[in-house]
């Protein structure tokens, strides 16, 4: 590991009024002849600290460094009154001008990325490069990850030590309640409020917990400005003029020459660090962006690929699914390895579609060309919400259709540890299973979703959009009888049986591979000569709709479960040793079958996986 350079002390210091209320403290460190550089701390609030001098060579950089209004050494300290982005925006322009320097680098960490973002957007004539790290973008789901439900799956204990100094109604909204306190409480309540909360900031952001000691007295001054002036930014979404806005046009900003040679050497070195870790299994590229250009992603992928020409790569997009981004279009028009893709419930179900039928369709249209897996399930959806054992259901879902649907892999996020139970039990049933000679039986029937390959975003349109309706209508249709069916691009050869999304006309197969009781869907995966099938039978009464208010407003649907009998019927031909597993209890029980003889499970709610192996 690199080490930072030698103790440098500044060689000018000076102060700056940028306004009649705010004097900024302003340091000058390095070379005074050398190539300038502006340095914008964390926070907001934190203020300048000698090691943040040691980054740069000081025989090469002239290093520019100052404390934000109300921080540090600036003052009036922990000020808010004319406190904002832009103030710092500007102020930043102050200190080049008095300076006299015509262009500088850019260089921030955390909230000092957002302020070099925010900077070199508007005033890129001024930027001659940017150096960022720890990417932060003021976005309202970064800080709601932060004080809502997010990082408190990661760090339980702390979280419990932060709530606990807030009533029961301030605890609905942790961050405005600390924020009142900081703001409107008198001394001693700012005081305390201000150390609980630079404390869960503390232990949020390090993996492994190390002793947080107290600060010295001469410091509680710096420490509640700080928490003030990042309460205050917070709650006012980081005085953004819409949320995501330093994303706004992030197309030009991905194409310009100077950003994609800078992330090129980025992922060059970062890649030579990694790439002899015996867990690495592959690289993903997370594309955020609509419309991503294919010679942009190409050219990523090749970046990547000479930096290590063994490794595979993906690339992943937002919780969206086929309204994020179409795989088929990144299968047929890059260079990835393989696809992952990422669903939350929130925008992809409807009263139409429960969250496991939308990752039935998504995952079978996925299982598509090149390989596939799903990435990040339920999301922020699930911080909160909805209680236990629907969590649980849920998530079975997302294993069970994902696995079925010729899928491996699954990343449940929030997942607690009644969701992670559900992974070791299928990770068990699967183990009945030798994967490695398993080819699956083609089955006879095939939807047609035909489109255009132009970009990534055609079920995004008015088209897209009712044929994805479409494709979640057939999914239904089949699940309830246990017929297995493939969508297909452009052409069904192969298939005796077609259909199309332009229309809801269903053939029905002469003999689905199973037939399933009222009250339960099935799902079916059958080897290739009809000699092994993996079945999953889920309980299904209806669709229910579950809104959350924390950490924001989020409307999903979900399915229902009701007592039902459950009788499979398979007619796979020959004699058959079942094992079927209780998914709710974990309970197993071993039946011998004849094909066209019925597995009667009784009469419960609970969801099923059937293991058939011929004898």
């Amino acid at each position: 590991m690199r080490e930072l350079f030698p103790d440098l002390p500044p060689y000018r210091s000076f102060r700056l009024r940028v306004s009649p209320l705010h004097d900024l403290h302003v340091e000058e460190a390095g070379n005074p002849h050398g190539k300038p550089v502006v340095f914008f701390h964390g926070g907001p609030g934190a203020g300048i600290a000698p090691i943040h001098r040691r980054f740069f060579d000081p025989a090469f950089w002239r290093v520019i460094l100052f404390d934000q209004r109300g921080s540090g050494k600036s003052t009036p300290l922990g000020e808010l009154r004319e406190n904002t982005t832009w103030d710092l925006v500007a102020d930043t322009e102050k200190i080049r001008d008095h300076l006299g320097i015509d262009r500088w680098l850019v260089f921030g960490g955390s909230w000092g990325s957002t302020l070099a973002l925010a900077y070199a957007e508007t005033h890129p004539e001024r930027v001659q490069g940017l150096i960022v790290r720890g990417i932060f973008l003021g976005r309202r789901a970064e800080v709601a990850w932060t004080f809502g439900e997010g990082l408190q799956q990661i760090y339980p204990d702390a979280w419990e030590e932060f709530l606990a100094p807030l009533s029961e109604a301030e605890r609905r909204d942790p961050m405005r309640s600390y924020h009142a306190r900081l703001v409107n409480g008198d001394a001693k309540t700012r005081r305390a409020a201000a150390l609980s909360w630079n404390l869960w900031e503390e232990r949020a952001s390090y993996l492994l917990p190390g002793e947080m000691k107290p600060p010295a007295e001469e410091d509680v001054p710096a420490e509640i400005a700080l928490a003030r002036i990042e309460a205050h930014y917070f709650v006012n979404d980081g005085f953004f003029r819409s949320d995501g806005e330093l994303l706004a046009s992030i197309a030009d900003k991905y194409t310009d020459p100077d950003v994609i040679a800078c992330q090129d050497q980025y992922a060059r070195e970062i890649i030579g660090i990694v790439k002899h870790h015996p867990l690495l299994f592959g690289y993903e590229l997370e594309n955020e962006m609509v419309a991503c250009p294919a010679a942009w992603a190409n050219h990523a992928l090749a970046t990547v690929r000479a930096a290590d020409q063994e490794a595979l790569c993906c690339v992943s997009h937002g919780g969206g699914g086929l309204h994020s981004a179409d795989p088929a279009w990144w299968k047929a028009r890059t260079a990835i390895d393989f696809y992952s893709y990422h669903l939350y419930p929130a925008g992809s179900t409807s009263p139409e579609m429960d969250y496991g039928l939308a990752v039935d369709v998504l995952t079978r249209y996925g299982s598509m060309g090149k390989p596939a897996f799903p990435g990040e399930s339920a999301g922020d959806e699930f911080s909160s919400g909805p209680d236990r054992e629907t969590r649980r259901w849920t998530m079975r879902d997302i294993i069970w259709l994902t696995l079925l649907n010729g899928n491996p892999g699954c990343f449940f996020w929030n997942a607690r540890g009644s969701e992670v139970a559900e992974f070791k039990l299928a990770n068990e049933i699967a183990g009945h299973i030798d994967w490695g000679s398993f080819k699956r039986q083609r089955p006879a029937l095939a939807v047609a979703v035909p489109h255009p390959l132009d970009d990534d975003r055609w079920f995004r349109s008015e088209a897209g959009q009712a044929a994805y309706a479409m494709l979640g209508r057939y999914a239904l249709h089949y699940l309830n009888r246990g017929t297995a069916f493939d969508f297909a691009l452009e052409s069904t050869d192969g298939y005796p049986l077609r259909a199309s999304v332009a229309k809801f006309e269903p053939p029905e197969p002469p003999a689905a591979d199973c037939a399933v009781s009222a009250g339960y869907q099935v799902k079916t995966l059958v080897r290739e000569g009809q000699t092994e099938a993996l079945l999953y039978a889920r309980n299904f009464s209806g669709i229910k709709a579950w809104e959350n208010q924390q950490p924001r407003h989020w409307k999903m649907y979900l399915r229902e479960r009701r007592p039902a009998m459950l009788r499979v019927t398979t007619r796979l031909p020959g004699r058959y040793e079942a094992d079927s597993w209780d998914l709710d209890t974990g309970g197993h029980q071993r039946h011998t079958l004849q094909a066209g003889e019925p597995l009667e499970l009784g009469v419960s709610e609970h969801d099923f996986a059937i293991h058939l192996q011929r004898r």
